[in-house]
C-alpha cells in the first residue's frame, strides 16, 4: 500500500498548484509524521531545528490551513525594499550614448563630444 493513500484527494475535491521550497517540503514530510502520530513535537522541531515552541506553531497552522499553511506568507507579493518607478528610470541624459561598458560622465561627455563635434568647457 503506497504511504499516500490516505492523503489522495478523492473524485470533486479541487487540486491548487503550491510552489514550496526544499526547507517548506522538509516541513511537509515532518509534520505527515506528526499527523500519522508517528513523531512528537519534540522530535519534529529537533528535525526541522526550530525551537518546540515553533513547532507547535507550525503544527497549529499545518492543522488550520494543510499544506499551504507551510508555505512562506509572502511568496508572491513585491518586495517591500523595491525601488519606486520614479526612480527606476535613469536621470542620466548622457546614458543613451554609454556603450555596454560604463565609461562615468567624464568619459561619457569626451565621447559624446566627439561624435556631436561640440565642445564643451571643459574639454
Amino acid at each position: 500500500m503506497s504511504p499516500w493513500a490516505g492523503l489522495l484527494p478523492q473524485p470533486g475535491h479541487n487540486m491548487e498548484t503550491l510552489t514550496m521550497s526544499r526547507k517548506e517540503r522538509e516541513r511537509l514530510t515532518v509534520m505527515l509524521g506528526v499527523k500519522k502520530q508517528k513523531l512528537k513535537l519534540v522530535q519534529a522541531a529537533e528535525l526541522m531545528a526550530v525551537g518546540y515552541r515553533q513547532s507547535k506553531r507550525i503544527w497549529k497552522r499545518y492543522q488550520a490551513d494543510g499544506d499551504a499553511g507551510l508555505v512562506h506568507r509572502l511568496r508572491g507579493q513585491p518586495s517591500a525594499r523595491r525601488k519606486s518607478p520614479a526612480n527606476s528610470s535613469c536621470k542620466n541624459p548622457l546614458r543613451p550614448y554609454l556603450p555596454a561598458a560604463f565609461y562615468g560622465n567624464t568619459e561619457a561627455f569626451r565621447r559624446l563630444a566627439a561624435k556631436t563635434g561640440t565642445r564643451g568647457a571643459n574639454l
